[in-house]
């Protein structure tokens, strides 16, 4: 059973960060950290720009509370969403080894060069990735 646990430790899922900067974490990885509904765990953020879960606090001192809610969803504590640069809708992958889970930035989703969106990009010319809404508004400008 143990060598089970341990192997679901080490998989590597996928989520996505939702308009309210929460994430899921699976529940094979809450199921191998003994994680339930209404825990406060630590989260701090590592060299490689990862988001770092565990539930007790870095050695560093500098990680930051977070609740970890109903079916295993948790929100990006405000203190670290700054440094992570993550965007709203943005994939990402979660593993699990050795008591922490990271959480970074998967399958890279072009964003809007002008207000940063990554719903309805498009590669207007090479390298230059505008959302729909700026395309028609840099349309608009062209034709007056």
């Amino acid at each position: 059973m143990k060598e089970r646990a341990e192997s679901k430790e080490n998989r590597l899922y996928v989520s996505v960060l939702t308009g309210g900067w929460r994430f899921t974490v699976p529940a094979e990885i809450r199921k191998v950290h003994g994680w339930g509904e209404g825990l406060n765990l630590f989260a701090s953020v590592s060299d490689d720009n990862s988001l770092l879960i565990g539930d007790v606090s870095p050695e560093s001192g500098e990680g930051v509370g977070c609740y970890l809610g109903s079916g295993g969803k948790m929100v990006v504590p405000r203190e670290l969403r700054q440094t992570l640069s993550w965007k709203k809708g943005q994939r990402l992958a979660i593993s699990s080894a050795n008591g922490i889970t990271c959480v970074t930035p998967c399958c890279p989703q072009k964003a809007c060069r002008s207000c940063g969106s990554v719903k309805g990009v498009t590669e207007v010319i090479p390298g230059l990735y505008l959302c729909s809404e700026c395309f028609r508004t840099y349309l608009a400008r062209l034709k007056a």
